[in-house]
């Protein structure tokens, strides 16, 4: 456990605070390094610190290079999902999100209702696509020392050649316009969106806006879903 001592020198003004843990002489020499700062440009603590963290993030590191923007705006052909949609598939989907709706699984209901047959929930299309039989197994790369798991293509788009060793899922926004019914084939199509950095407490991230459109055979939307990438 570290032990602060107190300490105080004849005639030497106020306390002097030793501590033994070199993280903490650190805070302090961080403090120390803030007033400093403030006394050379004026200002409170608060706001000489808030003006150093500025200059440190104008100096990070540009990672949007001219590359990196040659790519934004870049879309995939059109893809087809490998199979249609199949009632099975429906079952265990709208059993795993315990939506036990109707239309999903009771045909004669669903045969007098509007949909006309059944159908698979809203989110269903975004993991129709599965992996073509004659396609390599993504795991044969395990074997290679800088195998990582990680990929920077995205949904088939080109790579986003950034150096920054960390990758953070920022999430879904759907934008839903109708259910896929069963039977049909989905198509889908990727496009990057934007690609932008800013500078965060930890340093600089990279954030890949992906937008995806997925429709059935006759080109009628079924949903858009738009992922964010972060890299840092």
């Amino acid at each position: 456990m570290n032990v602060m001592q107190q300490t105080r020198e004849k005639n030497a003004g106020p306390l002097r605070y030793e501590m033994d843990d070199s993280r903490s002489k650190q805070r302090w020499e961080d403090v120390d390094s803030t007033i400093k700062y403030c006394a050379l440009h004026g200002g409170s603590p608060r706001l000489a610190s808030s003006m150093k963290q500025q200059e440190t993030r104008a100096v990070s590191n540009e990672y949007i290079t001219g590359k990196v923007k040659a790519i934004i705006g870049a879309q995939t052909d059109w893809v087809t999902s490998t199979h249609p949609v199949e009632a099975s598939e429906v079952r265990r989907f709208h059993h795993a999100t315990m939506d036990d709706a109707r239309r999903y699984w009771d045909e004669d209901w669903a045969a007098t209702s509007r949909y006309g047959g059944l159908v698979a929930p809203p989110g269903f299309p975004v993991h129709a696509f599965r992996r073509p039989p004659a396609s390599p197994d993504p795991l044969d790369d395990m074997n290679k020392p800088d195998y990582d798991g990680l990929s920077r293509s995205f949904s088939g788009l080109p790579a986003v050649d950034v150096e920054l060793p960390r990758d953070l899922n920022g999430g879904y926004e759907y934008e839903l316009y109708r259910y896929a019914r069963v039977g049909e084939k989905v198509l889908r199509q990727a496009r990057y969106k934007d690609i932008v950095q800013r500078d965060g407490k930890s340093g600089p991230m990279v954030f890949v806006i992906i937008e995806e459109t997925y429709v059935n055979e006759k080109g009628e939307k079924l949903l858009k879903v738009t992922n964010t990438q972060i890299m840092r």
